[in-house]
């Protein structure tokens, strides 16, 4: 996996609009060795990672759910 900081960086270099790129080479490379601050917001997180208990009973519950619809239309 890439981290959010290089990924964030690589964004900004890969700009369509020339303004928004970085003006020089030495400040991609810069952001590349030294993580930006900004870069490591991270927004959303999935459910997995922020409370994985909750997020496997949710699996186990719809999985019995729907065990027990399907037995109901079964019989």
């Amino acid at each position: 996996m890439v981290p959010v900081w290089i990924d964030g960086a690589l964004k900004k270099s890969l700009r369509y609009s020339p303004e928004r790129r970085h003006q020089d080479i030495s400040e991609l490379v810069y952001e590349l060795q030294h993580p930006n601050e900004k870069y490591l917001e991270v927004g959303f997180r999935p459910l997995a990672d922020r409370d994985p208990l909750l997020f496997w009973k949710v699996v186990a519950g719809t999985l019995l759910l729907t065990q027990l619809l399907s037995l109901y239309f079964l019989l």
